[in-house]
């Protein structure tokens, strides 16, 4: 299901997208999803295992009524995960 959201982006990469629009007879909406779908197919394991992480508080959440500051302490929690992790991948570069 397609959802509606607004996005700013700067008026030469408008003007680029529009002329790619009549190149690719495709609509600038279409090329602007085409380029979003590439970002979120080209997330690392790490940043995987971060969604991973905030999608659980997003249920636990729903399901329990959580204050915000105990979202926001789930939320560091992961943080904290996922920035031990990466320190543990760059120590072992080493």
């Amino acid at each position: 299901m397609l959802r509606k959201t607004t996005v700013y982006i700067e008026e030469d990469e408008l003007d680029t997208l529009k002329t790619l629009s009549l190149i690719q007879n495709k609509s600038v909406a279409e090329l602007i999803r085409v380029g979003v779908q590439k970002v979120c197919k080209s997330i690392s394991r790490e940043e995987m295992k971060a969604l991973d992480v905030l999608t659980k508080i997003r249920q636990n959440t729903k399901k329990k009524g959580y204050s915000s500051k105990a979202i926001m302490n789930m939320a560091l929690k992961a943080q904290r995960e996922v920035r031990s992790e990466r320190k543990k991948k760059n120590i072992r570069r080493y």
